[in-house]
């Protein structure tokens, strides 16, 4: 059966852009498994509601279902344990964790005005007035004070990624010679930022700029070839 995967949308059904949402989506593509993407908006929430859930990503497989991008990832695991692992063992699951409070204490706080007013632009009418409402709320400024000009958002990410530089400098993935669910982690926040960006954010010259577009081009490009504001 396939995996109903809800993702959030905005006004293009085709640019599906939440960066816990790709955290899941590559998480599904590494396990090589059948999956549909069903759209998700954040003031009508009735494809998962009903289940029990009023966030995404959520997960449908079969009548099972699952949210929070961890918790999927896990899942995925569990119920498919032929399928390549996501997290190996309770080292890679530590891994995950330092991964996670790197990226939620450096790197979003250089994604958030790089993102912010330009995920606004993408929403339906009703969905930005509730995300204007809850951002500001919740960051203590307008959308227009947080965000930030292409160049110096631009130059602030790549700082603040500059800490993954030595490590890609030395292995290709997170994982070692393949990827795992913390490269996925990661790359969920960078791929958000690279569908709602009207300009390109990644400074490709750099490790992990590098280690981006090797991501990118896994199972055969898929998420190099998805719709984002520029395409």
């Amino acid at each position: 059966m396939t995996i109903k995967l809800y993702e959030l949308t905005g006004k293009d059904e085709d640019i599906m852009f939440g960066p816990f949402c790709w955290r899941s989506r590559m998480s599904v593509l590494h396990k090589g498994l059948d999956f549909e993407l069903v759209p998700w908006y954040f003031t009508d929430k009735s494809g998962t509601e009903d289940a029990g859930f009023t966030t995404v990503p959520t997960i449908n497989d079969n009548g099972v279902w699952k949210s929070d991008s961890l918790e999927i990832a896990q899942y995925l695991d569990e119920a498919y344990p032929d399928k390549p692992a996501l997290i190996n063992g309770e080292a890679e699951l530590a891994q995950f964790q330092l991964v996670n409070a790197v990226i939620n204490s450096n790197v979003f706080a250089a994604a958030v005005p790089a993102a912010v007013m330009q995920v606004y632009n993408l929403l339906r009418e009703e969905c930005q007035t509730y995300f204007r409402q809850t951002r500001e709320e919740a960051l203590g400024k307008t959308l227009e004070e947080i965000h930030g000009e292409p160049e110096e958002a631009k130059a602030n990410l790549a700082q603040s990624l500059s800490i993954f530089d030595a490590t890609f400098e030395n292995t290709p993935y997170l994982g070692g010679n393949k990827p795992n669910y913390s490269d996925y982690t990661l790359f969920g926040v960078l791929k958000w930022i690279d569908i709602v960006s009207t300009y390109d954010p990644i400074s490709h010259d750099t490790p992990t700029g590098q280690w981006f577009d090797r991501i990118s081009n896994l199972y055969d490009g898929y998420a190099a070839k998805v719709k984002t504001v520029r395409s």
